[in-house]
């Protein structure tokens, strides 16, 4: 047991290298960037019309 967390401690040098897993990362990340990207552009969209309806009601 690891006396940090009270886990077992793996042994053995698991089933894939430390390059497979930055593979994956890397490749989980870009999948990941899109998705923010697309999602914080269309927050955005929305502060927009939120700022114009403000806008177009002072103006009334």
């Amino acid at each position: 047991m690891d006396i940090l967390n009270g886990y077992p401690v793996l042994e053995g040098l698991g089933k894939i290298s430390k390059d497979q897993a930055d593979e994956k990362a890397l490749n989980e990340y870009s999948r990941f960037r899109v998705i923010q990207d697309r999602s914080y552009k269309n927050d955005f969209e929305k502060m927009i019309k939120v700022v114009k309806q403000k806008s177009s009601r002072t103006k009334e």
